[in-house]
């Protein structure tokens, strides 16, 4: 299956890239728990993409209001609990991977992740690849590209601590297993789209307003949703005469109105259309008045102004300009972003092929791979391409604290590069010295199937200053003897006319069609192909893939 990572507006831009051009909007927000003052880490940056209207007309007909009046997706056992990000500048990383992408991979297995780390995914291990080795925050958009190419380990696996050290910022997490494992959950499709037109001012006038039903029509379906906002400059009150008592002396936001650059990630996981907040004072509740949505923040359970972690957002504050007309201060704007939120999908992959690549380098921005596929008669990549480790990280060895040279194996995987059906084909891995200074060792290059046969195990020791070195593997796929891509009735015609004298083989089709790996082709091959025909089995003694002479 031909897999496409979809990004509106843009396309797919390259793994890892930090938008250098934008100015940090990282910045620590000062705020009182229960036991001292404490800063809470920020550090939301906007990336080049902008997001696309969405109006669905299929989404706007009069059924489409017929949904609940409130959804919250944080009771369910697939979200997870709160947590801090402590100091660290990684609430983009802590919104879109341990929430989300933790949210959608638990539904997906039914898993019930609330508190376990085992079934939850590590934001310090998207933060730390995405932030250039600084603690100066970082964009969605590098987040989703990464969990799309590469996915997450788990939370037990690289547990943020949330003190400001560099090594909590810096350090990657470069366990070959837990890299191999994290590629099987991936982002297959992210969304980013804007609930108005930029122009409109005044979106939202009540709970039923247009602007509102993508938003909510995606909770009440159980997606969980990302947001750009704030974390300083919110204005939060607490909310009384509810319909629902315990929802009585929670904080709710009403507006934002700018104070300095505070970029905050969070999650939408709800909204309730009953809660009521009189904006302008009047001792009425207008239908502006009415409606607000459930968002999971990252600062703990504890902070000031939070709600055991979540906060509500009055529909009223996503407006440039408030219904009410005191709540229109000096610096207001809408609380989310441009008026995006984002989705993502989930898929499980099935890796195939995947790549382990073992390097040395003193610096990891001196380092860039990429992967390549091509036909069999091609000596040069020219087809599938994608990039991995495009000089990113800093001035620093893979551990971020020194420059020593430092050895790590990398696990990519081919299924990135949308193949549908394997035929003869090359797999080329490109390794790229970026700089002049310290050398880059290339000690060897695995492709393993996905039975866990090593397909290639090339021995490479080759090291090189400055330069693009490319190394190229012509793969088979085994049982695929007529090399049309697929394995069916046609490829046992073809081995029993070998065996009959009828037809001769290739040295290629010998190897492809030695299906129980012992050398030589037999009945016992037409044997084995018929059971993997029938169902019987799904794979081959001598794995799903071979390597050509």
């Amino acid at each position: 299956m031909k897999r496409h990572i979809k990004f509106i507006s843009i396309a797919l831009a390259t793994m890892f890239t930090f938008s250098g051009n934008l100015v940090s909007a990282y910045a620590l927000a000062t705020s009182a728990d229960s036991s001292s003052n404490f800063k809470y880490g920020m550090g939301n940056i906007d990336s080049d993409m902008e997001p696309t209207l969405d109006r669905d007309p299929d989404k706007l007909s009069s059924s489409s209001y017929d949904l609940p009046k409130s959804v919250d997706l944080s009771l369910s056992d697939y979200f997870p609990c709160i947590r801090s990000q402590g100091q660290i500048g990684s609430c983009t990383a802590w919104a879109s991977t341990y929430y989300q992408f933790t949210y959608e991979v638990a539904k997906l297995n039914s898993w019930n992740a609330k508190n376990d780390p085992d079934k939850q995914f590590s934001p310090k291990w998207t933060y730390n690849f995405i932030n250039e080795g600084e603690d100066n925050g970082s964009n969605f958009q590098d987040a989703y590209e990464l969990l799309s190419k590469q996915g997450a380990v788990r939370y037990s696996e690289f547990t943020p601590t949330g003190i400001d050290t560099e090594s909590e910022y810096r350090t990657w997490y470069l366990n070959k297993d837990n890299m191999k494992k994290a590629l099987q959950y991936r982002v297959s499709e992210y969304r980013y789209k804007a609930f108005s037109s930029q122009e409109d001012e005044t979106p939202i006038t009540s709970p039923n307003s247009i602007s509102l039903l993508s938003m909510k029509s995606l909770l009440n379906a159980g997606k969980v949703l990302t947001v750009q906002t704030y974390g300083r400059g919110l204005d939060y009150q607490k909310l009384k005469n509810q319909y629902n008592s315990t929802l009585n002396n929670q904080f709710v936001c009403t507006k934002y109105s700018y104070v300095e650059p505070s970029g905050h990630a969070m999650t939408i996981v709800g909204y309730d259309d009953n809660i009521t907040y009189d904006l302008n004072g009047d001792g009425y509740i207008q239908d502006y008045e009415k409606g607000a949505f459930k968002l999971a923040n990252s600062w703990g359970t504890s902070y000031e102004n939070g709600n055991d972690g979540y906060i509500w957002v009055m529909y009223d504050a996503l407006n440039k300009i408030s219904n009410a007309q005191n709540q229109n201060v000096k610096g207001r704007t809408t609380i989310f972003k441009y008026y995006g939120y984002a989705y993502i999908n989930v898929e499980e992959y099935p890796l195939n092929l995947i790549a382990e690549v073992t390097i040395d380098q003193a610096r990891r921005n001196e380092l860039r791979v990429d992967l390549w596929q091509s036909e069999i008669s091609k000596d040069i990549p020219e087809i599938y391409k994608t990039t991995f480790l495009n000089g990113i990280g800093g001035e620093y060895n893979y551990s971020g604290l020194s420059a020593n040279p430092e050895r790590a194996t990398f696990v990519f995987d081919y299924s990135t590069l949308c193949y549908s059906q394997i035929q003869r084909q090359k797999f080329h891995v490109s390794v790229r010295d970026l700089g002049t200074q310290y050398n880059t060792f290339v000690k060897s290059i695995k492709l393993i199937d996905k039975t866990g046969k090593i397909v290639v195990n090339d021995n490479i020791n080759d090291t090189f200053n400055n330069k693009t070195k490319l190394y190229s593997y012509a793969i088979g796929m085994v049982g695929d003897v007529n090399n049309d891509g697929c394995i069916d009735s046609r490829d046992i015609t073809d081995l029993q006319s070998y065996l009959s004298g009828n037809i001769d083989f290739t040295s290629d089709d010998m190897l492809v069609a030695d299906v129980n790996g012992d050398g030589k082709i037999s009945v016992n091959d037409v044997l084995d192909i018929q059971y993997y025909v029938a169902g019987f089995t799904d794979s081959f003694a001598n794995g799903h893939f071979v390597k050509l002479g």
